[in-house]
């Protein structure tokens, strides 16, 4: 794809008001920002779904100071046991009836029967 001319224009714009030495500082930061970006790629791999905080819905107004700043650093959050049980598998029945009554409602078909609400285990609801 090419683009118009006025980008080139503009990135030349761009590139000078930051000085002479504008390529090597922007190849520079790049080459930092993908060496952190393998560094936290590694710490996800191990962590596996730990990397990913979770709290209970109930302790969300007990959390540290270390927490909560943990939780703004990796800028995800999953909350565990929001509704009750019983409450996530009714909606889940009544979305699926809603559904089968309304085939005209626009969306994608997801693949699994569990896809509207996924289990991660006996508590934990990703609807």
């Amino acid at each position: 794809m090419t683009l118009p001319p006025r980008f080139a224009a503009l990135k030349a714009t761009l590139a000078s008001s930051y000085g002479p030495n504008f390529e090597e500082n922007a190849t520079r930061s790049w080459g930092e920002i993908l060496e952190e970006l393998n560094k936290l790629a590694k710490v996800t791999q191990e962590e596996g779904s730990n990397y990913i905080p979770q709290v209970n819905f109930s302790d969300l107004h007990s959390l540290s100071k270390d927490e909560i700043a943990k939780i703004k650093r990796k800028g995800v959050l999953v909350i565990k046991d929001v509704v009750p049980d019983e409450q996530a598998l009714k909606w889940r029945e009544e979305l699926k009836e809603y559904v089968r009554l309304n085939p005209g409602v626009e969306g994608r078909r997801l693949e699994s029967e569990e896809s509207h609400i996924g289990f991660t285990d006996e508590s934990t609801y990703c609807v």
